[in-house]
């Protein structure tokens, strides 16, 4: 009987011992599964972003190259030089991205600028209809409603570099700043305004 018994017993270690390494195998053969599937995972998140990245790129540039026009419409009013009054320039299509890689959201953000282009477009046109009394004063309502526009342009544009990761646009040295031109242009309409509204103030007191 003791041999037997002992027979038996290693049978059930042998068995146990089996079960034992055949979950030990299985456990492993999981947790590489599941690392495989983490890295598969990553890997498509990063393609998917690094997509998104370069679409808000495509966008940001687009929009600079926008703002830039509306400063050329600034500088033209600006230039006893040249004839006439520029107005602001219409918001150019946009170009093909897949747009569904910013998400609802960020699309629709994005995508906004395009109505509130065409509304102070339409606000400096009634402007220069209703206000301007002759034509230095409708190139000044053009120059103002240009700037207001390329700046918004502009402030989008950099916040999509941002997000995309990207360097900022730097203008060179040589050659005409765009974008402190916008910001200083709308930072005298500002001062001319808040000037305008003391003096009015000033009289209402007297």
């Amino acid at each position: 009987m003791i041999p037997a018994a002992i027979g038996l017993a290693g049978v059930l270690v042998g068995g146990l011992i089996q079960l034992f390494s055949a979950n030990l195998i299985a456990s492993l053969q999981r947790k590489h599964r599941l690392a495989d599937e983490a890295d598969a995972r990553s890997r498509e998140e990063t393609r998917i972003e690094s997509e998104r990245n370069f679409v808000r790129a495509v966008l940001a540039r687009h929009l600079e190259g926008f703002a830039r026009k509306c400063a050329d419409a600034m500088w033209q009013n600006g230039n006893p030089e040249v004839d006439g009054a520029a107005a602001p320039p219409d918001f150019p299509k946009w170009p093909n991205v897949e747009w569904e890689l910013l998400g609802a959201n960020e699309m629709l953000r994005v995508r906004d600028i395009e109505v509130r282009v065409s509304i102070l477009r339409d606000s400096t046109e009634g402007s220069v209809v209703y206000g301007a009394s002759h034509l230095e004063e409708a190139r000044t309502y053009y120059a103002e409603g240009a700037a207001t526009i390329g700046l918004e342009a502009l402030r989008l544009a950099e916040q999509l570099r941002f997000e995309a990761g990207a360097d900022p646009f730097r203008c060179p040295e040589q050659g005409a700043n765009y974008a402190k031109a916008l910001e200083e242009h709308i930072a005298e309409v500002h001062e001319r305004t808040r000037l305008a509204e003391e003096r009015r103030a000033a009289r209402l007191e007297r």
